[in-house]
């Protein structure tokens, strides 16, 4: 993996561990977790994180 590509999952991972969070909390819906899935998948195309999602349907 070249340090770009960990550069964009490790942004992701972050991103997708708060929302992870909110989704727990109640803050948000599973709805609105699969479009934030989708946008961070999207905005930073994960070489790993894309193919791993614990919470996706």
């Amino acid at each position: 993996m070249s340090e770009e590509q960990f550069d964009r999952e490790l942004k992701f991972q972050v991103s997708m561990a708060l929302v992870d969070e909110m989704l727990e909390k109640g803050i948000i819906g599973q709805e609105d977790y699969e479009k934030w899935l989708r946008h961070m998948t999207q905005k930073y195309n994960p070489p790993i994180g894309r193919v791993v999602s614990k919470k996706s349907s």
